[in-house]
């Protein structure tokens, strides 16, 4: 009932997906000192979060298209 059927003939990424990604990474970017973590570290850990989405928003197409 409340699904949509879709028929994509491209690859479609999820936007909201980098979306989220960025936003965490700000996120633990800005929350981490505060939380006792080093600078470095909190620069690292939010570079590390925004890579892991960035990858994770790049294999997404290749996920859906995959099915077609």
């Amino acid at each position: 009932m409340g699904r949509r059927a879709k028929s994509v003939g491209s690859a479609v990424r999820n936007h909201s997906l980098l979306g989220w990604g960025a936003f965490l990474s700000v996120l633990l970017g800005v929350a981490s000192p505060l939380l006792g973590m080093s600078t470095v570290a909190s620069i690292a850990l939010a570079g590390t979060l925004l890579v892991v989405f960035v990858m994770l928003w790049l294999l997404s197409a290749t996920g859906s298209s995959a099915r077609h």
